[in-house]
């Protein structure tokens, strides 16, 4: 009896590779490749600021010495607010590609946790839960492939906001 009892229960349980899952997400793979295109763009830009500052700090430390007090600190304060400025840059560049990012796999993850919930339906599932937690799963509980295929045929391109 306890063991048709396992049987029954462990028939509505099925397990998902989100692993698995995210790496063969088309959607996912769209996600990255516009964040690393968009993050070499933003790299570039940030590298040109860098550069113009760089070498007006250059010139300050070549004029510097001919200078007087009074415009060695007022060159040095201008230079430290551009410097400031880059990195206050930089920071806010880096925190956009980090929301986008945050978005667009937000968006691929409810698109698939709808597919595993229908998937869970149509197979009569009460519970689905990730491969990650499970110590051991008999291969007929795994419902990976039909995630991945389904989530491949519904969303393989994402609009990413930046």
């Amino acid at each position: 009896l306890s063991l048709s009892a396992a049987s029954a229960y462990s028939a509505e349980v099925g397990v998902v590779d989100l692993n698995k899952v995210s790496k063969e997400s088309k959607a996912v793979a769209d996600v990255q490749k516009k964040i690393g295109q968009k993050q070499d763009d933003f790299q570039k830009d940030v590298d040109k600021k860098k550069k113009s500052v760089e070498d007006e700090v250059k010139k300050f430390q070549e004029k510097s010495a001919k200078m007087k007090k009074p415009e060695v600190e007022k060159t040095q304060k201008e230079l430290q607010k551009k410097l400031d400025d880059l990195k206050q840059y930089a920071d806010k560049k880096q925190a956009t590609l980090k929301t986008a990012l945050n978005d667009g796999l937000t968006k691929v993850n409810e698109e698939m946790q709808k597919i595993v919930a229908s998937i869970a339906k149509d197979k009569g599932l009460k519970i689905v839960v990730s491969s990650a937690q499970v110590v051991f799963s008999e291969k007929s509980t795994d419902i990976t492939e039909e995630v991945v295929e389904q989530l491949n045929d519904k969303i393989s391109k994402v609009d990413v906001k930046f």
